[in-house]
């Protein structure tokens, strides 16, 4: 489930994980949904479509995870991991839900 609000005039979307979707699977179907991107580029992608780098390029998945297991607030899970993947500020808390904060635009990048 997905929601937006505003937060210091920038839009901030909320990504809850679904029973049993483990952390690393939801932030890549998150970012997927609110960057218009292919999470894996099959023959269907049309020309021009973003396709996501793999999660691994800015954290290990299992390691997030692990850190993260199913969510039953184990001790030793942590309030909060933030991370940069595919131009988003991504914040997991303790509770399994994902933020995410679009970054500023670099110059010359085509809006999305």
């Amino acid at each position: 489930m997905e929601r937006s609000d505003q937060r210091r005039g920038e839009t901030t979307t909320v990504y809850e994980l679904a029973d049993g979707e483990s952390v690393s699977s939801g932030v890549v179907t998150a970012i997927a949904a609110v960057s218009d991107a292919d999470a894996v580029p099959t023959a269907d992608t049309a020309r021009g479509t973003a396709v996501l780098e793999p999660l691994y390029a800015a954290v290990d998945p299992e390691a997030l995870d692990d850190l993260f297991g199913d969510g039953s607030g184990t001790a030793g899970t942590p309030d909060r991991v933030t991370f940069t993947y595919h131009g988003y500020e991504v914040t997991v808390t303790g509770d399994r839900r994902i933020g995410l904060e679009r970054l500023e635009r670099a110059a010359g990048e085509r809006a999305e």
